[in-house]
């Protein structure tokens, strides 16, 4: 089962909620407390803890009207740089919400004994959030998220047209398989901006959506776990 905020023409069905609201947390804990319940994947978003922020356009770009999105967070200030304007400290703290929450899975997971994966690029902010988040939780909050697998992956290696350094922190040992180092043996495609539908794209969020290749190898290194620890999965058909 897949939640997200919004979607536009989603692969696969989908639960539309905000977590951020009450509401919409107090939904996905229903979902997480159905039985049955062998995996949690989360794929938080990345915009306010990307490190791309750090690095400046070329000139021609920035004539060009492109904007230069900053840094919103650094390693003395991983919950967000002080004196942000409104919109950016807004983002910051909406972010930063979800992030807290999945402090709260986290922990859920290791004390119900069930896999945990976050995903974000290999050198995201979002770690160094997670580590000082899970410290202000509480000791065992810490002991949890100390205790999951770091995997690194140039995701050109399962299916992206592009050479994205992705972390994918985990419950120890259950997605080993997708640690891969491109030897830029192919073609990639460029990083770069574009001008679509009114209004500037950047390729860095373009590569939000992960590629079929991931996303079967992933359910591939979760389903020889399960059948490890002798847990029956049925193929169940979503409509």
């Amino acid at each position: 089962m897949s939640v997200d905020h919004e979607v536009v023409q989603p692969f696969a069905p989908i639960v539309t909620l905000d977590l951020t609201t009450k509401s919409g947390v107090q939904i996905l804990w229903a979902i997480l407390d159905s039985p049955g319940l062998a995996a949690v994947h989360l794929g938080l978003p990345c915009g306010t803890s990307s490190r791309a922020r750090e690095l400046p356009l070329p000139r021609a770009l920035r004539l060009a009207g492109v904007p230069e999105p900053p840094p919103l967070r650094s390693a003395e200030h991983p919950l967000g740089l002080p004196n942000l304007s409104a919109k950016h400290q807004a983002r910051v703290d909406s972010a930063n919400a979800l992030y807290k929450l999945a402090v709260d899975i986290i922990l859920w997971c290791y004390q119900k004994g069930i896999v945990i994966s976050i995903e974000n690029p290999a050198n995201s902010w979002l770690w160094a959030v997670l580590v000082k988040l899970a410290r202000e939780h509480s000791e065992e909050a810490a002991h949890a998220l100390n205790l999951l697998q770091m995997i690194q992956f140039h995701a050109c290696c399962h299916g992206s047209a592009r050479r994205k350094h992705t972390g994918w922190l985990s419950t120890a040992g259950v997605y080993a398989a997708l640690e891969a180092t491109c030897r830029n043996d192919h073609s990639h495609e460029p990083w770069g901006v574009r001008w679509q539908a009114g209004s500037w794209i950047f390729d860095t969020s373009t590569e939000a959506h992960y590629p079929a290749l991931l996303a079967q190898r992933a359910t591939e290194c979760l389903l020889r776990f399960c059948h490890a620890q002798g847990l029956s999965v049925t193929a169940v058909e979503i409509t």
